[in-house]
């Protein structure tokens, strides 16, 4: 097992992750400060869309780092 490899590999996830919160949380800013300039139904859609995209696609990574825990764990 290349151990470096894998410890990069790992610590480039938890990078991206923390990238995404912060992603998230600019998101989450956008939306609730959009007073001047609110959503219409079809901008609403196309947001609903994209979210539960990501949310499918986080099911599935979550299963995977599950997987990557139990083989450590072996």
């Amino acid at each position: 097992m290349k151990k470096q490899e894998t410890y990069d590999l790992l610590n480039d996830l938890y990078e991206t992750y923390q990238y995404l919160i912060t992603k998230i949380d600019h998101t989450r800013e956008l939306l609730e400060n959009a007073n001047n300039d609110p959503l219409v139904d079809f901008e609403k859609q196309r947001v609903k869309d994209i979210v539960d995209s990501i949310v499918n696609r986080h099911d599935e990574i979550q299963t995977d780092i599950q997987q990557l825990k139990n083989m450590a764990m072996d």
